[in-house]
């Protein structure tokens, strides 16, 4: 105790003084204040029952190695694990191990692989080292995040490894799972990390881009060969919308393969978290080139279609309008039918709507016959409307896909100079046939084309063919 009252720890050396003849004489007394050495092994003793509580309590399995790579100390979660005692488990040399750890790819772990040997070697820390262990007879294995930690004398020898083993076997399967789920996709899928890196790729996506994984994985979104630079904009502009948790409905993109074909797709996304936190972005591409072709066909298909002299139109089962040409809509306005400027809600009107009683009866009964029979039926057709005649042809359209009929289309081309034509001809025929003298008209090889009807004693007149 000092004077100030404040208890101290000390510790008293005393020795006996003698005088020369050897008789004790008195005692020479030293004391050592050790305060603060015993705060020090008091600190260490609590921390120390901490470590062991901790030790003894933790989740996860912890061995304790020695400088040999003997094991000292094993807590009950590695007891648990290995299905072995601690007094057990201290037996096992590392040799024992050898058949029982394996790599993350499946296949088994020379001795100098184990995570231990290669802190015992290096000195140096294990961060995280994924490991399978294997302990049943039936080969199962369970697999692990193993850390480890040297602890180092002053010399900078290693005393002790303190290893930890975090069961993540459910984790694995559930990473394999998703693995097949991913590779089995039949669209072409890719794994963004929340970096903006490929970090995997399936094998459809290879087999369309034409490149292999090892050139895809690992590259950035700004650097990958296939997507153009404004496909490239698209894409990181929705990468980064996802990674913030808005949703993005699917969107078109363009690429192009490695040996230089123009590929379109629609990508779908989903955002991937771990503990709430973003990790990164599934992306699934459809692919629609085809698609996307045959659009362009029917694009050049629609111009031709709008730039053709024929009326072309198609109505539905209903006999709705789903598609007029201008020419048709055109001709309609001509006969008074639609006003100017209302082509496009003819569309989803019945052909009945716009056109005559008459007209529409006759209209509907080919088109049913051409539905029932599903061959193409042409007739020739006069509009009294317009003194107009025209050849129609009738087309069943189906659903290539499903095979539905989804109505017919009509061609109809004008073919009012050729009657004419022909009524011109049959006028003139009507005179020859009437003219009192023989006329005839033969082919350049002398094969009659024409003789009329008077008597062959009548006068002969002749027309020879070309040449």
């Amino acid at each position: 105790m000092t004077k100030e009252g404040e208890e101290r720890n000390a510790e008293i050396h005393i020795v006996p003084h003698r005088g020369e003849s050897g008789e004790f004489s008195g005692a020479l007394g030293f004391a050592r204040d050790i305060t603060e050495r015993k705060e020090r092994e008091e600190k260490l003793r609590r921390s120390e029952e901490r470590y062991r509580r901790l030790f003894e309590s933790a989740k996860v399995a912890i061995i304790v190695h020695g400088s040999e790579g003997e094991i000292l100390s094993a807590n009950p979660a590695a007891e648990r694990a290995f299905g072995l005692t601690e007094e057990q488990l201290k037996e096992k040399d590392l040799d024992f191990w050898k058949g029982k750890l394996y790599r993350e790819n499946g296949e088994p772990m020379e001795v100098h692989e184990f995570p231990v040997s290669k802190i015992l070697d290096s000195k140096e820390p294990d961060e995280g080292t994924v490991i399978g262990i294997s302990m049943s007879e039936n080969g199962d294995i369970r697999w692990y995040i193993h850390g480890g930690v040297p602890q180092l004398s002053e010399e900078g020898e290693i005393e002790k490894v303190i290893t930890s083993f975090k069961d993540i076997t459910d984790q694995k399967k559930a990473e394999e799972r998703f693995e097949k789920l991913f590779e089995a996709n039949p669209d072409p899928t890719f794994f963004i990390d929340e970096k903006g890196v490929f970090r995997e790729v399936n094998e459809v996506a290879v087999e369309v881009l034409g490149y292999e994984k090892e050139e895809i994985k690992g590259e950035s979104l700004p650097e990958v060969p296939f997507f153009p630079s404004e496909t490239k904009e698209k894409i990181i502009e929705n990468f980064k919308k996802r990674l913030r948790g808005a949703e993005i409905p699917p969107y078109m993109i363009e690429a192009e393969s490695e040996n230089g074909e123009n590929l379109y797709g629609e990508v779908n996304s989903a955002l991937l978290e771990e503990k709430g936190e973003p990790v990164g972005v599934i992306g699934v591409v459809r692919d629609v080139t085809e698609r996307k072709k045959a659009e362009e066909n029917l694009q050049e298909y629609k111009s031709a279609v709008e730039a053709s002299d024929d009326s072309i139109y198609m109505v539905d089962e209903d006999y709705r309008y789903v598609f007029a040409n201008d020419e048709h809509v055109t001709r309609l306005m001509d006969a008074g039918r639609i006003e100017e400027g209302d082509k496009d809600r003819i569309i989803g009107l019945e052909y009945k709507d716009i056109h005559p009683q008459e007209e529409w009866e006759a209209f509907r009964k080919n088109a049913e016959k051409v539905i029932e029979t599903e061959d193409s039926l042409t007739e020739t057709f006069a509009s009294l409307a317009l003194d107009r005649w025209s050849e129609r042809t009738y087309s069943l359209v189906k659903d290539p896909r499903t095979n539905e009929v989804k109505g017919v289309v009509v061609v109809s081309k004008d073919i009012t100079k050729q009657k004419e034509a022909l009524r011109e001809a049959k006028t003139v025929r009507a005179l020859l046939d009437a003219f009192p003298a023989h006329v005839y008209y033969k082919d350049e090889e002398g094969r009659y084309v024409y003789s009329n009807e008077s008597s062959s004693s009548a006068k002969r007149i002749s027309f020879n063919g070309p040449g």
